[in-house]
Parts: C-alpha cells; sequence; structure tokens
C-alpha cells in the first residue's frame, strides 16, 4: 500500500507584533491510498507571551539617562514603563526600574 500526503497549508492569520494579538493557523493534508482519499484538517491559535521586563535597582548617583545607556533603551521609554510621571528627573537609590526588553 502506498500513501501520498500532500499538506495545504489554507490559511494564516495575521500577525500583530505590536499588540501581540493571538494568529490563527489552518491546514489541511490529504492522504491518497489507491482510489480513495482521505482529507484531514487542523486549526491551530497560537497566543504570544509578552517577555517580561528586566529589573535594574537604581545606585546613587545614577540618572535615568546613564541607566538607558547600556540597555540600549531610551530615558523615555524607562519613564514610561515605570510611569514616572516627571520623565524619571526624580529617581533615588534602591528604586527598582523595569527596563523595556526590544
Amino acid at each position: 500500500m502506498r500513501l501520498l500526503v500532500k499538506p495545504i497549508i489554507t490559511q494564516i492569520g495575521a500577525i500583530h507584533d505590536s499588540h501581540r494579538s493571538p494568529a490563527s493557523l489552518s491546514a489541511e493534508a490529504n492522504i491518497v491510498s489507491g482510489d480513495v482519499t482521505y482529507t484531514m484538517s487542523a486549526n491551530i491559535r497560537i497566543a504570544w507571551q509578552a517577555a517580561p521586563a528586566l529589573a535594574h535597582v537604581v545606585a546613587a548617583g545614577e540618572t535615568l539617562f546613564a541607566i538607558a545607556r547600556p540597555y540600549g533603551r531610551s530615558p523615555e521609554a524607562i519613564a514610561a514603563m515605570n510611569e514616572l510621571l516627571d520623565g524619571g528627573q526624580w529617581i533615588y537609590p534602591g528604586q527598582e526600574l523595569k527596563i523595556p526588553r526590544q
């Protein structure tokens, strides 16, 4: 007996990186055995999980600019993630800041 399998991807849902919304994938496979064709199909839903932010503990004398530089992030991005209303001008030693991932 000889089987011939022909997988066919019928639909891929849009993946929106900015919103990390779930995507869907529909696949269909035809299996031919002699005069009989079997059709199998599957629907798969893919959900993205956000990576956790990095953490940085502020040392005495550090500025938001100095903290942002080694991580390759902007001070504004760090201030926004930590909801620093003053734009990060008033950070203090021992404060834990979340650093956004790329």
